[in-house]
């Protein structure tokens, strides 16, 4: 009798580490995984965790970033999470930008849910000791390598999950203890999880349903009641943080409000019980021809399946109590999505990720143990510990494979495009990557299957961003002599910002593609600065470079953090020969985005290069010149080339301006053409060439 318990103790140890060797072996890989997503924007490129500003950081909402840009609608600014910001600016203090101390506290996160999982799992199922014991691994293991995990731990972003299961978790075993103020503490957990993420509002009404369905004590009633008053003040200091704010196209007809929730409902059962292949990008929105809303039929299908069997367990639980364990769990799953199913439309890009069934796991973790139980109560315990092992192998494999597509950004949008070739966001984002490694034919490319893409789901605005891309993309690619191709696309993006009634037909660069739109498209594509810092760098390419400040100032003073912009204006001023001007823009844009290297060398070109011109005198011939050089060597051609035609113009015989000339036309590759330079300058009688 005195072995049993060390017996037990021992036993437990081994199937902890077994639980614990499948996280280390699913997602050790990712460990030298980089940065990806949205962790550029809340880390990387955020200047507040470099300056460790905590005030800034906390009294900011979650994305309150210096690289966020410019807003990207009211729910993106509703999130208030101190707790993930506070560990965010520890990291960054501890680790700088080496993503792998990152994913190694992911890791470590996701361990101890895991592990805390199976103490969970543990407390709700019945049966002996060794019966629960192997329920509560095979719960554990579901939850530790289900082919959804690996976005909650392998992109650093996802850690907010990580932390508020942690937290809720940690609630739920303090309230299953015996310690007198247990109440209290569960209250500070919960509200932590409340500080990390705003789903685990919902956790005490699932604490208290367990308390009822479970048939918990009173002791523990009251205890989940004090918890519950704990997180209440909470949830107050967190809406005086961030209040509430209005959310646009929340209110829809109620047959869409309807189709929506239940497509949303049913992907995430899609994508619980058949994962396969994981995406980042569940369910993506679309639209009739005529412009309403659509959600694919299996989805709907599916979500008013689920819908019913949750509704026929609660009616079961109510007339036979044998039921009400099996319905507590079936509440931490659907609990949790509860907020997460659409019912206001927020016109996001997918209905559903799969990251936000982390929490909601805990339940079919639960009752894949309480399935293991009732099949040791029928003498079946041996077949379903082996049905168990091949499904978490299988999840395993899925998983691991899944861990590989978050190691860079260029995996993971491959890989949401192999799933999905229509996802217009996957291809954008390739597309981004693939114009970044200077491969601007796949960019256009990827950008054009991306228009065709987003018309299949008729998502109009995805497609007028689409297009709008083609056109930067073109007009970037093109050399600054192709000044007939600039100014075409000049002359699209001015049709847009007039809003001109009929379609508007871009054609140049090798692409042609029909733009129309209706009045609240054309009044809401006005407002993307994106678009407005296109139409402002072609009219920099042009050469007009008042309009082009003008606008890029327009710009800045309604999106101070977009860094595009500051750098685009500080070449502007550049080219205006404004060098104070220019060197404080492009400060403003390494102050946006200090991780990256492209604003800080230009800032510092930018002073280098106008030290050079102001040396010289003011109105002198000798600074014309420097002006020129300097404009060449921050390769803006065509402007470089415009002064010192006007120069030789009114200097023919001025060797200098003849030779940098023929200089800006070898660098911009025109060789032909600076030969032709020198040889009318021979012709002339220039001396010295």
């Amino acid at each position: 009798m005195s072995d049993a318990p060390a017996a037990s103790i021992s036993r437990r140890a081994k199937l902890l580490a077994l639980v614990a060797l499948v996280v280390l072996a699913v997602f050790g890989p990712g460990l030298v995984g980089g940065f990806v997503w949205d962790d550029r924007t809340l880390i990387v490129s955020n200047a507040y965790l470099r300056d460790a500003d905590l005030a800034t950081l906390l009294r900011g909402d979650f994305w309150h970033t210096s690289a966020r840009g410019e807003a990207d609608g009211a729910m993106l600014h509703a999130y208030w999470r101190p707790v993930v910001t506070l560990a965010y600016a520890l990291q960054y203090k501890l680790f700088g930008e080496s993503p792998f101390g990152y994913h190694l506290v992911n890791g470590a996160l996701h361990l101890g849910c895991s592990l805390l999982a199976w103490g969970f799992v543990r407390r709700r199922v019945a049966g002996d000791d060794l019966t629960r014991d192997a329920a509560a691994t095979v719960g554990a293991l579901v939850f530790a390598a289900h082919p959804s995990r690996p976005e909650s731990v392998t992109w650093v972003s996802g850690s907010t999950d990580l932390w508020m299961a942690l937290w809720v978790l940690l609630a739920a075993r303090t309230l299953d203890g015996e310690k007198k103020h247990r109440g209290l503490v569960a209250g500070a957990l919960l509200a932590l999880g409340l500080f990390s993420k705003e789903t685990a509002v919902v956790a005490p009404l699932l604490l208290f349903a367990d308390a009822v369905l479970l048939e918990r004590a009173p002791a523990h009633r009251r205890a989940v009641g004090v918890s519950s008053m704990v997180l209440a003040a909470a949830l107050a200091l967190r809406v005086f943080m961030a209040p509430p704010r209005t959310l646009a196209q929340g209110a829809t007809a109620l047959a869409d409000t309807l189709a929506r929730t239940a497509s949303t409902l049913g992907h995430y059962a899609r994508a619980t019980v058949w994962p396969a292949p994981p995406s980042a990008q569940l369910g993506p929105r679309m639209w009739s021809a005529a412009g309403a809303p659509a959600y694919a039929p299996w989805s709907v299908a599916l979500g008013v399946a689920a819908a019913l069997a949750l509704a026929s367990l609660a009616v079961a639980a109510w007339r036979a109590p044998r039921w009400r364990p099996a319905l507590a769990d079936a509440l931490w799953f659907i609990g949790p999505l509860a907020l997460l199913l659409n019912a206001l439309d927020l016109r996001l890009d997918v209905l559903a990720s799969m990251r936000f069934l982390y929490l909601p796991l805990l339940g079919v973790a639960s009752l894949s143990a309480r399935a293991v139980t009732l099949a040791d109560a029928h003498g079946k315990r041996n077949a379903s510990l082996a049905l168990a092992g091949a499904l978490v192998a299988a999840m395993m494999v899925s998983s691991s494979h899944h861990v590989g597509d978050f190691i860079t950004e260029e995996d993971l949008w491959q890989h949401e495009v192999a799933v999905n070739g229509n996802n217009a966001y996957a291809l954008t984002e390739l597309a981004r990557i693939r114009q970044e490694q200077g491969r601007v034919d796949d960019a256009l490319r990827l950008y054009a299957q991306g228009v065709s893409g987003a018309r299949a789901l008729h998502d109009r605005t995805r497609e007028h961003q689409l297009v709008m891309r083609l056109a930067s993309t073109v007009m970037l690619a093109t050399p600054d002599h192709d000044q007939p191709t600039l100014r075409r696309v000049r002359d699209f993006l001015d049709a847009v910002d007039r809003g001109d009634p009929a379609p508007v037909r871009f054609d140049a660069g090798g692409v042609r593609v029909a733009l129309g739109w209706n009045d609240a498209e054309r009044a809401a594509r006005q407002r993307l600065y994106p678009y407005r810092v296109a139409r402002a760098i072609a009219y920099a390419r042009t050469l007009s470079y008042n309009e082009a400040e003008r606008q890029l100032v327009a710009v800045v003073r309604a999106s101070p953090d977009a860094w595009v912009a500051w750098e685009n204006l500080s070449l502007v001023l550049a080219a205006r020969g404004r060098w104070r001007d220019a060197v404080a823009a492009a400060q403003s844009s390494v102050a946006r985005d200090p991780a990256n290297p492209g604003p800080r060398a230009l800032r510092d070109a930018i002073a280098a290069e106008g030290a050079r011109v102001m040396a010289h005198p003011p109105a002198s011939t000798e600074r014309e010149v420097a002006q020129c050089e300097a404009m060449l060597a921050l390769r803006m051609f065509e402007g470089a080339r415009a002064r010192l035609d006007a120069l030789i113009a009114a200097q023919p015989m001025n060797v200098a301006a003849v030779r940098l000339r023929a200089r800006v036309d070898v660098d911009a590759g025109r060789a032909p053409e600076a030969e032709a330079v020198l040889d009318a300058a021979r012709r002339r009688g220039v001396p010295g060439l």
